[in-house]
């Protein structure tokens, strides 16, 4: 082999070596140069990983004499927004499809949640049921939140969302 490529080998060999050998207790490692062989200690020079350990105490060291301190993480605070009631913009209640409550339970929850007549619950429990949605009713945002609430109660399947 040329000395270059066997100059090179050797650096990465000590590289290697000495990577190891820092996580292994008792081992040779570059704080300890004097404990290396001396044909390995030429190299040390040569390899930028070995010389910043060589330079820097062990971490043991740093603890006791106060070199290791941890810094406080800023405190990132987010401005706190109140939210204004939305009274004026119209929201609908959506129910959905519901595979579990008979026709006729969904269709008393719309007479007694929204004071429906019959036959109008009866169309939108029929709309829902082959559209997979429909407006139960177009309100403002606290009303529509109060509706879908007991259609929830009643195990119905429902949304609020802003009207268009």
């Amino acid at each position: 082999m040329r000395p270059a490529v066997l100059v090179v080998l050797q650096v990465a060999l000590c590289c290697a070596l000495q990577t190891t050998a820092a996580f292994q207790p008792g081992a040779a490692t570059a704080f300890a140069p004097a404990l290396r062989p001396v044909a390995l200690r030429a190299e040390t020079a040569q390899c930028p990983s070995i010389r910043a350990r060589a330079a820097a105490p062990p971490m043991a060291l740093q603890m006791q004499t106060g070199g290791a301190t941890l810094q406080k993480p800023a405190v990132v605070v987010t401005p706190q927004t109140t939210e204004a009631p939305q009274t004026g913009k119209p929201f609908h209640v959506l129910l959905f499809n519901d595979p579990v409550n008979t026709r006729e339970f969904v269709s008393e929850a719309l007479q007694e949640i929204f004071g429906h007549s019959r036959s109008e619950s009866y169309s939108i429990m029929q709309t829902a049921h082959t559209t997979g949605f429909a407006v139960c009713n177009t309100c403002d945002k606290q009303e529509a939140d109060g509706q879908a609430a007991q259609m929830g109660e009643k195990n119905l399947m429902s949304s609020v969302v802003e009207a268009d």
